[in-house]
C-alpha cells in the first residue's frame, strides 16, 4: 500500500511541473502574440483628402495620412488613389 502512495505522490508531482511548464509556455505564446500583433493596433490609417506642393510650385491631389499633428511633421504618408 505505501508503495502505491508514493507513486501516486511522484505522478502528481510530475503533473503539477508539467503544469507549470504548460503555462510558462503558454503565457510566453500570449506575450509573442501580444507583441506581434500590437503593431497591427497602432498602425491604424486616416486618410484625408489633400494635397501636396512642390518645391517648384506644382500641386498633386490626393490623400494624406492625417496624424493630428501638433507640429508639423518633417515626413508625411500620400497616396494619390486609395
Amino acid at each position: 500500500m505505501n508503495k502505491y502512495k508514493s507513486e501516486l505522490r511522484n505522478t502528481e508531482f510530475i503533473n503539477k511541473k508539467e503544469m507549470r511548464v504548460i503555462d510558462y509556455v503558454f503565457k510566453i505564446v500570449i506575450m509573442s502574440f501580444g507583441i506581434l500583433f500590437s503593431q497591427f493596433i497602432f498602425s491604424q490609417e486616416n486618410f484625408t483628402t489633400g494635397y501636396v506642393i512642390k518645391l517648384n510650385g506644382d500641386s498633386i491631389s490626393g490623400y494624406v495620412d492625417y496624424r493630428n499633428w501638433e507640429i508639423n511633421p518633417t515626413k508625411i504618408i500620400f497616396k494619390d488613389k486609395l
